[in-house]
């Protein structure tokens, strides 16, 4: 009862203080404004795209740049400049005397005043909501339970963040130095994460502590028990700080206890964090529709099969341009990216080789930024910079690896390691850098099932898979810097000559644009694979006869070349192909582009039906002049063999993923999905991985511009002129009174 006497004070001053009426309508006129700009930038992109391919509640409400992000980076400012004065002010006037001798626990007080402060952040609370409803009303099949964990993610950290507060204003008589030390701690909070990361104990109580990050997944539409408790630990940590400092106040103690007695709190607190924070202790709650901030289904199936520890080796050039990214503080953050994995078998432990090595990739930091000194001058130069013992770091050649970082381009690479078995994870040359969840379950996979091999057919002057040409396939089955590269999706490449069979070792085989007919033994042999189930992909380029060679042993025809309009609108230019509706029997087609979209071919060449009656076949693309199914650019056939299936397909175009046009493809263009929906279904569903999340439906905005700007005058001008009105009237009847 003493507590909400307390609190009912405290609220009626902050009601009757313009200092909290005017941040609360600040809040509210930055909030609205960012409002507002989210949603007319959403707008842009739908008047040009047409069709969105992401989801407007998370675009507006849960990145890095939306409303949840821009409210919880400001926070900092609002809550100080409430809570300065919440004890500050009592003591400078003296009535914190009072308060202390009167029967008014000094627990009560406390608590009083926090209720208090809790209520008034209530308004921002319901401020926020009041924005999540005009999401509801803009977007349609808005997500609003994804929204909730963010209102619950900000109102704990503004929690928090008064506890902090209320303790700093019981440590002075001056509210502005109240105000300024609170943000003085917010910052340590926010920064102490970096520290002492290179000794156990201390990075485990550093990085606990730190509040960095801590409202990321809330905003993202997931709860998780170890920020939940985090916030909770830190509000009672501050509150027990504030109780023991007026406690201290009240009665004479030697210095010496009261240390104890805040050492004992710390440590307390400390020792729940621990336990709550651990991976095998935390639990999740993913409110999103489509259940973004959850593992895939495909990542559950394949983490299922991983018991036991795993470990990540990083293998990190100190010559290369990366090296900084991946020092041992930054091991939980590192960790991190591996949360999906952790929920599944938290029984990780990580590594770092460092290593010296020119990189072969033609990195810039390398040969530019320190031309003119030696390697071991740089790995000098390294070592004093990154606190790194220069003896730790190894020259190539003496690194006891059975890796191959030579192939890799001496890059930044990570060794998964399970059960005795291997699998490389890659960080990529985009902007994006880290590996995504289909690599890493890629990786996963192959620990569990083992790697699909590729044979590619060599000895007739065919495509190469290593070649950087133009017409090769280099980016798209071995670049270990492209992200979409089959060599880093659970693949691995064998050279197959014909003329001596295909190894046992093969699961696909790949014939890429002969340019020379097959001899008689070389089709004999690709016949007796055909005829012992082995999986085939065949891609030919024109009518040659080294194409209707290798047709005929499928018993395939060409049905002519594409005449019609072009993809670009330009004769002699790349056509555009569409998925045939047939394709989505096997689930070859993708479910989340237009339907206008396409694949596009350079010189293609249509393949009639096939016409067999031991495989059903199936057309997968079509050219978009012609409905018929007699012909089409790419056919799949499959039949039943020993208890499973065989698969071949057959495209009549060998461009469709060749270096230049992957190069050039253009918004809109299908051809990187074609090529892994067919790789997805030769192998069965193994590699590339496909998550299979739920589409978005959140994609259509229902406001145009007008609307926005008629929302913007409501959000920062009549709301908050009627906040403005409120406290006038109040304020003005409190005078009167």
């Amino acid at each position: 009862m003493n507590i909400l006497k307390v609190a009912r004070l405290e609220l009626n001053y902050l009601f009757f203080s313009p200092v909290a009426w005017i941040i609360l309508v600040v809040f509210c006129v930055r909030a609205g404004a960012h409002m507002s700009l989210m949603l007319a930038g959403a707008l842009s992109q739908q008047v040009q795209s047409g069709e969105l391919g992401f989801s407007l509640t998370e675009y507006v409400f849960s990145l890095g740049i939306s409303l949840f992000g821009h409210i919880n980076r400001n926070l900092y400012f609002y809550i100080p400049m409430l809570t300065m004065g919440a004890i500050s002010r009592e003591v400078l006037s003296g009535s914190i005397k009072l308060l202390l001798s009167s029967p008014v626990r000094v627990v009560d007080i406390v608590l009083g005043k926090y209720v208090a402060i809790l209520a008034f952040i209530g308004l921002f609370v319901v401020a926020t909501f009041g924005l999540a409803f005009v999401g509801y009303c803009t977007i349609d099949a808005f997500d609003f339970l994804a929204v909730l964990p963010g209102i619950l993610g900000m109102f704990l950290l503004a929690a928090a963040y008064a506890a902090i507060g209320l303790f700093m204003s019981s440590l002075t008589s001056y509210q502005v130095v109240a105000g300024i030390s609170t943000i003085g701690v917010l910052a340590v909070l926010n920064l102490v994460g970096a520290l002492g990361q290179r000794v156990p104990v201390l990075a485990d109580i550093t990085f606990w502590l730190s509040m960095r990050g801590r409202t990321y997944s809330f905003s993202s539409g997931l709860i998780s028990s170890a920020d939940l408790f985090y916030f909770v630990a830190i509000i009672v940590l501050f509150l027990s700080f504030t109780v023991l400092r007026l406690y201290g106040k009240a009665t004479t103690e030697t210095r010496l206890k009261r240390i104890v007695k805040y050492s004992s709190v710390f440590a307390a607190v400390c020792l729940f964090g621990f336990f709550t924070s651990r991976a095998s202790l935390t639990a999740y709650a993913d409110l999103t529709a489509t259940r973004s901030q959850s593992p895939s289904a495909a990542t559950e199936a394949v983490m299922s099969a991983v018991d036991g520890p795993w470990r990540l080796t990083h293998y990190v050039n100190v010559l290369g341009g990366n090296s900084s990214r991946v020092l041992p503080e930054y091991k939980r953050y590192l960790a991190e990216h591996y949360d999906f994995y952790l929920r599944s078998n938290p029984e990780m432990t990580m590594d770092f080789v460092y290593y010296y090595a020119p990189p072969t990739n033609n990195d810039y930091w390398y040969k530019e930024l320190n031309a003119g000194r030696s390697d071991e001058q740089l790995v000098q130069v390294f070592s004093e910079q990154r606190g790194i013992d220069a003896a730790d770091i190894l020259p190539y050649a003496s690194l006891d690896s059975d890796i191959d970082l030579e192939s890799e381009g001496f890059r930044f690479v990570t060794e998964l390691r399970w059960n005795g078995e291997t699998a490389l994870i890659r960080n990529f040359n985009d902007m994006e850098f880290w590996p995504s969840e289909r690599e890493k379950t890629a990786a996963f996979r192959r620990l569990t099932t083992g790697p699909v091999t590729l044979g590619f057919v060599a000895g007739r002057a065919e495509r190469s898979p290593y070649g950087e040409a133009n017409s090769d396939y280099s980016r798209i089955m071995t670049d270990v810097t492209y992200r979409e590269s089959l060599v880093s999706h659970g693949f691995e490449l064998e050279r197959v000559l014909l003329e001596t069979g295909v190894p046992g070792t093969v699961d696909i085989l790949f014939i890429a644009d002969p340019a020379e007919p097959l001899t008689a033994g070389e089709r004999a042999a690709l016949a007796s694979y055909i005829d012992s189930g082995g999986d085939l992909l065949i891609a030919l380029e024109d009518e040659s006869a080294a194409a209707l060679s290798l047709l005929e042993v499928l018993g395939l025809s060409v049905a002519g070349p594409v005449s019609g309009q072009t993809a670009d609108d330009s004769a002699g230019g790349p056509v555009g192909f569409r998925y045939n509706a047939a394709a989505r029997e096997i689930s070859l087609m993708p479910t989340k582009f237009s339907v206008t979209w396409s694949v596009v071919a350079s010189d293609p060449v249509l393949i009639g039906r096939p016409d067999s009656a031991d495989f059903r076949v199936y057309p997968l693309l079509s050219a978009e002049d012609r409905a018929s199914t007699d012909s089409a650019l790419a056919w799949a056939l499959a039949r039943p063999h020993e208890g499973g299936e065989q698969r071949i397909v057959v495209v009549g175009d060998a461009d469709f993923m060749s270096n230049a046009t992957l190069a050039r493809l253009k918004s809109g263009s299908l051809n990187l999905h074609f090529v892994h929906d067919v790789f997805h279904w030769l192998t069965d569903g193994l590699y590339p991985v496909k998550l299979h999340r739920p589409d978005y439906r959140d994609k259509l905005l229902l406001i145009d511009r007008a609307g926005i700007q008629r929302l913007r005058i409501l959000l920062i001008g009549v709301f908050p002129a009627c906040l403005v009105s409120m406290a006038i009237f109040l304020l003005y009847s409190r005078r009167r009174a």
